[in-house]
């Protein structure tokens, strides 16, 4: 489901996206655009995505 998405979803794309080694201001930019995307009261959690 791309929006909302729930945390787990957050978390596994950003784990996707730092598998193959892209830099931390990627991975940063892409957290933001989709957090951007999301209304405010459905945006999924940032602090699982940066446990990741």
């Amino acid at each position: 489901m791309a929006r909302p998405c729930t945390t787990a979803t957050y978390v596994e794309y950003l784990a996707y996206l730092i598998e193959p080694g892209r830099s931390p201001n990627a991975v940063n930019a892409a957290m933001s655009a989709i957090r951007t995307w999301i209304p405010e009261d459905l945006k999924p959690g940032t602090r699982q995505a940066r446990a990741c």
